[in-house]
């Protein structure tokens, strides 16, 4: 190959000679002075066609050398391939001994674990069975223990039931008597009695207010209590005169009114209407729900008018009975023992104002009262109050004069206790001077005595 090379060299080169010399020689032709010149460039020419056919020879040369180096590396390329492919079968076999091997291995590893699995899944089928027992014995023993609670606190409420029942009962039974008792019109003015004297002994004291007490010396009515108040003429009592009213009949008339009412408030209209009349079945019932709303509210102003007809008459009896100045205040307090009756005739419009105007009585609850005797209570205690601080006032002014006295007393006592600190002061001068003169008296006396023993 690399000879074809250089053949076609030498050929491109003869060529060029050729053509070169054909060139010269027209140049030649055409213009002789340049002959010299042209014949040195050709002698240049020639000279590196020299130069290029000596490297072409190196060229050959050193190719030459390259194609036997490339045949060294065929063989060397052959016998590394022999010397692969040998490596390869003898990698194959390594490779396939390797893999039964690993075979193997994973089949024991597998028939091992298997071994183990099984041993551990009978373990845990063991263990899992006794925990199965034991969470079926505490089961077993706790629903009991809940059972047995369960059915000892159903019989405690049971029992509690039936005591409840039983209270229940009892209470049916005196509700039936309290019924009996407040349908007699004696017996309920009697139990207005009783809780209007337990609301006064529970404020005032005993001594603050009268029982069934006659206001009017003159008169035989008695006010069913009557409270003491001072300011009377010569420090006279003046009476505050309470007494109970329960309009019974005409509260228990207008409250079943008023149940009636909200009972049909609540008519519900019957489901087989069908639906083709049910506008017109709506508008009938509407209608008779006006007509039984309008005839209730008739009675509901007939009961609220016989209702305020009662508390009107109730309130002109205690004021002329009892309203007597100057023995009684000028008003009196008429007590309904329930809260619900007052109320109910709280709600009458007017009533009382009117009754405080005409008759001069305030209309008093359970509650109400007890306000108006704790403010009574605190007037008494003011009252009290002023009443000792006068007396108090007294003694201090008695205690006043005896310390006057007490202080005259004491002057007195002062100048005779002077006087007689100096009657005494005297009389221990006198003492000590009559003491001198016997010590002096003594001694004169002595010495006497001793001479005339001396002689």
């Amino acid at each position: 190959m690399h000879q074809i090379i250089f053949q076609y060299l030498y050929f491109f080169i003869g060529i060029s000679i050729l053509l070169g010399i054909i060139l010269l020689f027209k140049i030649l032709k055409k213009n002789s002075i340049l002959l010299q010149e042209i014949s040195y460039k050709i002698l240049i020419f020639e000279q590196e066609n020299q130069k290029i056919i000596e490297n072409l020879d190196i060229i050959l040369t050193q190719n030459n050398k390259n194609y036997e180096s490339l045949m060294i590396i065929d063989q060397a390329h052959k016998y590394i391939s022999d010397i692969i492919h040998h490596s390869n079968q003898h990698n194959d076999n390594k490779l396939e001994n390797i893999r039964k091997a690993i075979d193997y291995k994973l089949d024991h590893i597998q028939n091992d674990t298997n071994n183990k699995i099984e041993i551990m899944r009978q373990v845990i089928d063991e263990k899992l069975e006794t925990i199965r027992l034991t969470v079926d014995e505490k089961l077993q023993t706790t629903l009991e223990k809940r059972l047995k609670d369960s059915f000892d606190l159903v019989s405690r409420r049971l029992e509690i039931v039936h005591r409840g029942l039983g209270e229940m009962q009892s209470l049916a039974n005196n509700v039936g008597d309290l019924k009996n008792i407040l349908t007699n019109v004696k017996t309920r003015g009697i139990w207005g009695e009783v809780q209007l004297e337990s609301i006064l002994s529970q404020i005032l004291l005993p001594v603050q207010y009268e029982k069934n007490f006659a206001i009017n010396p003159k008169s035989t009515e008695r006010v069913e209590f009557a409270i003491k108040l001072p300011g009377g003429e010569n420090g006279m009592n003046i009476f505050l005169p309470i007494d109970a009213k329960f309009p019974m009949s005409d509260y228990e008339r207008l409250i079943n009114n008023h149940i009636e009412e909200n009972n049909n408030q609540q008519i519900n209209i019957n489901n087989n209407i069908n639906k083709e009349n049910f506008i017109e079945s709506e508008n009938i019932i509407n209608h008779s729900k006006i007509y039984i709303n309008d005839k209730i509210d008739k009675k509901n102003v007939k009961y609220i008018k016989n209702l305020e007809n009662f508390i009107k008459k109730s309130a002109k009896s205690i004021s002329e009975k009892y309203i007597i100045p100057p023995y009684s205040t000028d008003f009196a307090i008429m007590f309904i023992p329930v809260e619900s009756v007052y109320s109910e005739a709280l709600q009458i419009p007017g009533i009382i104002d009117e009754i405080q105007r005409e008759y001069r009585v305030v209309i008093a609850g359970p509650t109400t009262l007890s306000a108006i005797l704790n403010s009574l209570r605190m007037g008494f205690r003011t009252l009290a109050i002023a009443e000792k601080s006068s007396k108090i006032w007294e003694i201090l002014e008695i205690i006043k004069k005896d310390f006057n006295n007490f202080s005259v007393l004491l002057s007195k006592t002062k100048l005779k206790l002077d006087q007689a600190s100096e009657a005494i002061s005297l009389a221990e001068k006198r003492s000590i001077a009559i003491e001198s003169r016997l010590t002096k008296f003594s001694r004169h006396e002595t010495r006497k005595i001793s001479n005339t023993e001396d002689k």
